[in-house]
């Protein structure tokens, strides 16, 4: 890691830099949940992901979006008992529904969605909606709390529909 830190810090633009860097023998060791976003979001630049990891099934993928929903459930129920901005920290909570959404719509359809846009077409009911949330949740800083309440209710029930259906 030290020489690949030392390299990317004489590059020019060395700030713009970001990149996963992960041992053959860890990623081979890698959460299966978590493969099937590491394998969609990450560009290799030796070899194919394919020759490091295993085949992404359907039950890896279920994994990836009832995890997902668990530990945003978590946050979610802690960010709006115990938070003080509760508009700023569904902000934040709403960036990753993109990721389950990317993951659920793959297990339900088949199809790999790579852009919010896109998935957002894709889309129908509850999961729709969370995606138009998402992809808007900058307006939430203009909300009524009422509003906010609103939306983290919206939120809880998607989370709680995965976990019942996906279990």
């Amino acid at each position: 890691m030290l020489l690949y830190k030392k390299l990317i810090a004489a590059m020019p633009f060395h700030d713009k830099a970001c990149g996963f860097i992960c041992g053959k023998n860890e990623l081979m060791n890698w959460p299966k949940h978590d493969l099937f976003q590491l394998y969609h979001d990450t560009k290799p630049l030796y070899k194919e992901m394919s020759h490091f990891i295993p085949e992404i099934n359907n039950e890896y993928i279920k994994q990836s979006v009832t995890i997902g929903a668990a530990n945003l459930y978590h946050a979610i129920s802690h960010s709006y008992i115990y938070g003080n901005n509760n508009a700023l920290s569904l902000m934040k909570l709403l960036k990753g529904t993109f990721y389950i959404l990317q993951a659920k719509h793959r297990l339900e359809t088949g199809n790999y969605v790579k852009s919010r846009t896109e998935l957002s077409t894709k889309l129908s009911g509850l999961d729709k909606e969370i995606i138009d949330l998402s992809n808007n949740r900058k307006m939430l800083a203009c909300k009524s709390n009422i509003e906010i309440d609103q939306c983290y209710s919206i939120l809880i029930n998607w989370c709680q529909n995965i976990l019942h259906t996906y279990q």
